[in-house]
């Protein structure tokens, strides 16, 4: 588990750093062949209030893809929660697209062994398509 947290313009807090590498274990749970998590916590000045606004990046790095969320908000704590549950839509979507794709090669190859392959292909496609 490869995990770095990094800080820009924020203060040494301890807490901040164990909260972000609590939250970004569900990664995990997710999409098991993550390689590598990079959280950056930022502060800028805000520009509309006296208010700094808090700006978190997670990088989710998995064998052939780099997954990136950016999240802006008043509280450091809620800009992670935000960043770290879109992180988790990303690779849950990702994780079904795959399996999907697996499910249809399956299907594909059993077509093929059972040797449906070349009357399923002379099959005009469009009168079985869904209304």
């Amino acid at each position: 588990m490869n995990i770095v947290v990094k800080g820009t313009n924020v203060k040494e807090n301890k807490a901040l750093e164990e909260f972000a590498l609590k939250k970004s274990e569900k990664f995990y749970s997710h999409y098991p062949q993550i390689v590598k998590v990079e959280i950056e916590l930022r502060t800028e000045i805000g520009r509309k209030s006296k208010e700094d606004d808090f700006i978190t990046d997670i990088l989710v790095q998995v064998p052939g893809h780099t997954f990136k969320v950016s999240d802006q908000e008043r509280d450091m704590y809620k800009a992670i929660d935000r960043s770290v549950e879109r992180m988790v839509e990303v690779l849950r979507r990702e994780k079904e697209k795959h399996s999907r794709q697996d499910a249809k090669h399956v299907r594909r190859s059993l077509i093929n062994r059972l040797g449906f392959g070349d009357a399923l292909s002379s099959i005009n496609k469009r009168l079985f398509r869904r209304r």
